[in-house]
């Protein structure tokens, strides 16, 4: 005989493993369920980093853009600035010019009305 099992009661009963059997495939179970856990939640870290970096990398790209855009608009801004500037500075020359002119003009017809009197 290799396994014996004593019981007092009115009926029979089949064979089960002894409790501690249990306890022993359960903290087995356990550790296997525990390092399949860290296995997947590796992969998954993995993946999230994986995809907030592609994310970081798209708004850097994003944002280079946007900075090429807005120093395009600045230095638009800058060359029209300039540009009015200039040509407001031309045209109060070109007023100083005509001012100078007229007055010339109008002592040259000035002297030559107290002339003709």
């Amino acid at each position: 005989m290799k396994y014996v099992k004593l019981e007092k009661a009115d009926r029979e009963t089949d064979w089960q493993p002894a409790p501690e059997d249990y306890l022993s495939r359960f903290e087995k179970n356990e550790s296997d369920i525990k390092q399949y856990s860290d296995s997947i939640s590796q992969k998954v870290s993995q993946k999230e980093y994986k995809t907030d970096q592609d994310k970081v990398v798209q708004q850097l790209a994003d944002h280079t853009s946007l900075i090429e855009q807005t120093a395009k608009k600045i230095e638009s801004k800058v060359e029209s600035s300039t540009f009015n500037n200039l040509l407001q500075q031309a045209k109060l020359i070109s007023q100083k010019v005509d001012s100078t002119t007229y007055d010339r003009l109008k002592d040259t017809v000035d002297k030559h009305t107290s002339l003709i009197e």
